[in-house]
């Protein structure tokens, strides 16, 4: 969107300029310009109180069941944003690492989970990143303004995705050995089975099924969010 800045007030349904003259509807699209206003924007509850683990239930409830009004609160802004995703990666990698690898299946010392929780960390963090410049390529591509700021704000809130992936996982993997070890199918212990008899188990399948329905919940969550703030407001 050439010659249009972050703070140029556009119409929120199809982007149009809503700056230049003082209008009650879009000319364009005919949507309330009272709804495009950008102080209707008033932040997500973790937004507006960080750190509170109320806020963040709030907002995973408001993302699942109420996407359209959670997008049209969340404000466009970086800062908050991006302490939100990192909380969230380490909060997912401690739900991912610390039940698992604590396990009596396992047993990694201190060490090595303190290690692992690094590992998960950050690949929880590439996976956003790498969601981050997608959003910003296609955006771009489309015409959209999903800037720097818009990005941080979808990924922060939907990387509360991974936190219930991680959970799912680990949850799988105690289910998968009730009892201990069990083939899904004697075939698969098979010598020429192709897979290999510890990926065979109840205890490794059902982590990756929860790990799975995170990884899709936070491709939905995020391609709602990166439609819905394409033409948002900054204050």
């Amino acid at each position: 969107m050439r010659g249009v800045n972050e703070h140029t007030t556009l119409c929120e349904r199809c982007g149009y300029d809503l700056s230049a003259a003082k209008v009650e509807r879009c000319p364009e699209c005919g949507l309330d310009a009272d709804l495009s206003d950008p102080t209707r924007r008033v932040g997500s509850a973790l937004q507006r109180w960080p750190g509170d683990p109320r806020a963040w239930a709030a907002d995973l409830v408001g993302m699942a069941l109420r996407p359209k009004a959670f997008w049209s609160r969340v404000r466009v802004e970086s800062h908050r944003s991006a302490w939100l995703l990192a909380a969230n990666g380490a909060l997912a990698a401690i739900m991912l690492v610390v039940p698992i690898g604590s396990s009596a299946r396992f047993g990694a010392t201190v060490f090595g989970i303190a290690n692992s929780l690094v590992v998960a960390w950050v690949a929880f963090s590439m996976l956003s990143a790498i969601e981050y410049a997608g959003l910003r390529v296609f955006g771009r591509r489309r015409g959209w303004r999903v800037t720097h700021s818009v990005s941080i704000a979808v990924t922060g809130h939907t990387s509360a995705a991974w936190v219930v992936g991680a959970a799912l996982a680990s949850v799988g993997f105690y289910l998968g050995q009730i009892p201990p070890a069990q083939p899904i199918h004697p075939s698969l212990w098979s010598p020429n089975s192709p897979i290999p008899p510890a990926a065979a188990t109840w205890e490794f399948v059902l982590p990756v099924v929860g790990w799975m329905v995170g990884f899709v919940v936070f491709e939905t969550w995020t391609y709602a969010g990166w439609r819905a703030m394409r033409f948002a407001n900054r204050a």
